[in-house]
């Protein structure tokens, strides 16, 4: 892979480089990919209904690309056009077939993606956005606890509140993170913040099915002698519980042990951990 990291000041340079270089088309063709992208997002925020009011002299490809698109994923689309106070109704209200227009994508990977990406709007809505956030928000805290010690509860506050408050709302997120109910779902599960583990990872990456994961949490008690170690693998939940996926970690796990040949000094265990929340008025 070449790189050529130029300053701006030299793009009438670079021009002169075009037919077997194509730096400057791969440049637009990369910031119009994104205006489409970025428009199409902007339009499917909508939980019900989007109105958009422009003029008819309204030129640009972008724009026109993303209606396209928000046109193919919803089977409800009505457009209105104002011609001398006259309404002219056209009712696109057919299901048609997913098809994203953008210009110099990988079609494979937009036919792979399609459904998965409609569904997600279809099913979007401002509470469950908001869980999940709050859900995010929440494992974020944790990711740096590790023993549940005032020092560092001070300290993970201080990194949610800059990383959420401004989305969640810095009163709210502070009625969460001090609620009863988070410090009890801690309490429950303290043998996970034990002084026993050796070794302690937040946020650990592995690879399941070539895609990069993250297990919430990974502790490893050293194997001592004829007693063999221990790996305990914690999955955060506030909703519901994935089992496939929490035994994809296990054996993500077992596998590197096997690499390392030590598979069998370790004994690998998997857990999930409820977080209850407060209700929220």
């Amino acid at each position: 892979t070449n790189f050529l990291i130029l300053n701006t000041n030299y793009k009438g340079v670079v021009s002169y480089l075009q037919g077997k270089y194509s730096y400057i088309e791969l440049e637009e063709s990369k910031i119009e990919q994104e205006k489409i992208n970025v428009l199409y997002v902007g339009l499917t925020r909508a939980e019900n209904n989007i109105f958009l009011v422009m003029g008819k002299c309204v030129k640009d490809d972008s724009l026109t690309l993303a209606l396209k698109n928000l046109e193919y994923s919803n089977g409800n689309f009505i457009r209105e056009e104002f011609v001398k106070d006259e309404i002219i109704e056209r009712d696109n209200s057919k299901q048609k077939g997913i098809d994203f227009l953008f210009p110099a994508l990988d079609e494979e990977e937009l036919v792979e993606n399609s459904e998965s990406i409609v569904e997600k709007f279809k099913s979007f809505t401002f509470s469950a956005e908001e869980k999940r956030i709050i859900g995010t928000a929440v494992h974020n805290y944790l990711e740096n606890i590790l023993h549940n010690e005032e020092e560092e509860k001070k300290i993970a506050k201080q990194e949610t509140y800059s990383n959420f408050a401004s989305e969640i709302g810095k009163e709210k997120l502070k009625y969460i993170l001090d609620s009863a109910e988070l410090e009890n779902s801690i309490k429950k599960n303290i043998h996970i913040f034990s002084k026993e583990w050796d070794y302690i990872y937040s946020e650990y990456e592995v690879k399941l099915n070539k895609k990069s994961k993250r297990i919430d949490r990974l502790m490893i008690k050293k194997a001592q002698g004829e007693e063999k170690g221990r790996i305990l693998i914690v999955d955060y939940k506030t909703g519901g519980r994935d089992e496939s996926q929490l035994m994809g970690y296990k054996e993500a796990i077992e596998n590197h042990l096997i690499e390392l040949g030590v598979n069998k000094d370790y004994v690998v265990e998997t857990e999930f951990m409820t977080l209850e929340l407060p209700k929220l008025v």
